[in-house]
């Protein structure tokens, strides 16, 4: 029974570890002059997330952003609306190209297998564009997103290889990978990374580190491949 404790107890405490560091966003400055009022170091995959948002006109202005990111990787930062996995994400998408530009689009999720094909996300995104200044990948935008999402959605973000030029490949299925996923909270930045309480954000980590092995994936695939997957 001991044991037992011991071991619920460690794991509480490692899933915590991650929300008590300090935030070093808030002293980045943008190479193009941009202004954040709101800003969170993600706890995985070395990104971050700078925002501003009126509630009077629903605008999110973002950047979401990467330093040592190689030129054979993409980045990708997600609201989804209605859950907690993979499906239904709406995804800001980036990657450089051959000749060293950066391409930045949006792409909505609407399966577990997935291109990252570019399409239009379920809420208005304009000014989608994107930066890479050494080594460091940025995705800037505009969302007309309501409060309601805003404040009670979930965050995913991914890091991942390019398979050939202008091809998104899957991400590892494992470690950090799975572990990128949180709630949303464009109104207060004070949620991040203390708001919740010990037992609610163990319970949530729980729930996402098992619930994600097996929903949470952003598995993408080439073009013209299958496979199959489990219900």
């Amino acid at each position: 029974m001991a044991s037992r404790y011991s071991l619920a107890a460690a794991l509480t405490f490692t899933l915590l570890v991650p929300f008590s560091h300090s935030q070093t966003c808030k002293d980045y400055a943008f190479h193009n002059g941009n202004t954040y009022e709101s800003c969170i170091d993600h706890y995985v995959l070395g990104t971050f997330l700078h925002w501003n948002y009126s509630s009077a006109t629903s605008i999110a202005d973002v950047a979401f952003r990467r330093p040592a990111t190689t030129s054979s990787q993409w980045i990708a930062w997600a609201i989804n609306p209605i859950g907690r996995a993979m499906v239904g994400s709406q995804a800001l998408v980036a990657y450089l190209t051959t000749d060293g530009t950066v391409r930045a689009y949006t792409s909505p999720i609407e399966s577990r297998v997935t291109q990252l094909t570019e399409g239009p996300l379920s809420f208005p995104a304009s000014n989608v564009s994107g930066s890479y200044v050494d080594g460091e990948l940025t995705i800037f935008a505009r969302l007309q997103v309501a409060s309601g999402v805003v404040s009670s959605s979930t965050q995913v973000w991914e890091v991942g290889m390019m398979s050939s030029p202008g091809v998104p490949a899957g991400h590892p299925p494992d470690g950090d990978n799975i572990r990128s996923v949180m709630r949303l909270n464009f109104l207060n930045n004070a949620d991040y990374p203390e708001a919740a309480s010990s037992a609610a954000r163990s319970m949530r980590k729980i729930n996402h580190s098992v619930r994600g092995m097996l929903t949470s994936l952003w598995t993408v695939l080439p073009l013209g491949a299958m496979v199959a997957h489990f219900a």
